[in-house]
């Protein structure tokens, strides 16, 4: 749904050539995730809360409990996985689709030295 959101507001964004001049369409990104990453933050259960005991006549509670703990945990945690297989590709398509080519073949020669030096000096440093 963030995601939703963040697609719906960057078609806003390119509509509106005025607000696009004062906000880039990364800024409108971050943004929107600072302001979501906020409410998690404030609306999940503080890690170091205080350890109550539990009464052992009372399973359900604790069993909610865990699952909301569990939901808030989901929700804090990112998976590298998903980001390379789900959405990396996505965004090199879409950069890779709104490329000027004109741009692309003039400074076709600089890309391919960055490419090649950086992939030599990463080769050799790491």
């Amino acid at each position: 749904s963030l995601l939703a959101l963040v697609l719906i507001l960057s078609k806003c964004l390119h509509d509106r050539p005025k607000l696009a001049y004062f906000l880039s369409e990364a800024g409108m990104t971050i943004i929107i995730g600072f302001i979501a990453g906020s409410i998690v933050y404030w609306v999940a259960p503080p890690e170091d809360r205080a350890v109550e005991e539990e009464i052992e006549d009372d399973v359900d509670d604790a069993d909610d409990e865990d699952l909301e703990k569990n939901i808030f945990d989901g929700l804090l945690t990112f998976s590298p996985k998903i980001f390379f297989l789900a959405m990396l590709p996505p965004i090199i398509f879409n950069s890779g689709y709104h490329l000027k080519m004109e741009l692309f073949f003039r400074h076709f020669k600089p890309i391919n030295l960055f490419a090649c030096l950086g992939t030599c000096i990463s080769t050799v440093v790491v």
